[in-house]
């Protein structure tokens, strides 16, 4: 396993001692309990990694995919792991592409089978499981779209799994490696923030609960989308902080209406519409 530059860490942390690992190998090398391995519908296990999966756990395992004929896009095939059953008992062969994507990579399969995959991994009782980068060989996926996609759907499961404990991400191009990194680290700390904020925006009047809920809406899509969320969490920061100001001037209950809509027109434009109408509304 190659050195880990110092920039990066070498895990991710969730609640409750769940871990993605990025790591610089070949995905036979992770000693993981199930391994992934992205394969055509005709199993030719002609890519790359396919190849690497079939030196280190023997050719019976295409045999044995083979038998199948023909797998439908976004199939898994489950085998077990050959020469390599010492630590890895599952392999998972799967078909990302598609007739519909010109039978390269399909953007829209990368999410249903990485979510499978991990599911699948956790209802059969294993703590760990490798992924490479799924469908950017041979079947020409784009990178980025495709390590966002992975990343985002892990993200979303790995903290519900029962079993499951660690998702290692085994990139063999050092280029696949640190951009994966650089989006969990964008990713992973906009979760986090994003949790920060929603507990400190749990204490603004529920005047503002629609710009909340507006904000919470557009900071998801950022993160689902992989962009930067300098903007939306800059905004966040000056609604909390309208909204402790409120908390401290807002009128009593029985008090005039009119002097809280004065004080949001004070705070700036862009919120006193939204909030006019929550006012005006009865809400």
């Amino acid at each position: 396993m190659a050195p880990i530059p110092d920039e990066y860490p070498n895990y991710y942390e969730f609640t409750g001692c769940k871990r993605i690992e990025p790591r610089l190998c070949d995905v036979t090398e992770t000693g993981a309990a199930v391994i992934v391995n992205s394969i055509g519908s005709k199993a030719s296990f002609r890519n790359p990694i396919a190849e690497a999966i079939l030196k280190a756990t023997g050719e019976g395992i295409k045999d044995e995919v083979q038998r199948y004929r023909f797998i439908p896009s976004g199939g898994i095939v489950i085998t077990h792991a050959g020469q390599l059953m010492k630590t890895t008992l599952y392999l998972f062969h799967v078909v990302v592409t598609s007739r519909a994507a010109d039978y390269r990579t399909d953007p829209d399969l990368i999410v249903p089978v990485t979510t499978r995959c991990v599911r699948l991994a956790d209802l059969l009782g294993q703590e760990t499981i490798a992924i490479p980068p799924l469908g950017t060989g041979m079947g020409r996926g784009d990178r980025v779209q495709v390590l966002k996609q992975m990343l985002n759907a892990i993200i979303d499961l790995l903290p519900e799994c029962k079993t499951l404990a660690k998702v290692i991400f085994a990139a063999t191009k050092e280029k696949t490696f640190a951009l994966f990194h650089n989006l969990a680290l964008a990713n992973i700390a906009l979760v986090r923030r994003e949790q920060e904020l929603k507990d400190a925006l749990r204490d603004v009047p529920p005047s503002l609960y629609g710009l909340v809920g507006d904000l919470l809406l557009r900071l998801e899509a950022a993160r689902e989308a992989g962009e930067s969320p300098q903007q939306l969490l800059q905004e966040a920061e000056g609604l909390i902080k309208v909204g402790k100001e409120l908390q401290e001037k807002l009128p009593s209950p029985s008090g005039p209406v009119a002097g809280t809509v004065q004080l949001i027109v004070a705070t700036g434009g862009s919120i006193v519409r939204n909030v006019t109408q929550q006012i005006e509304s009865g809400r």
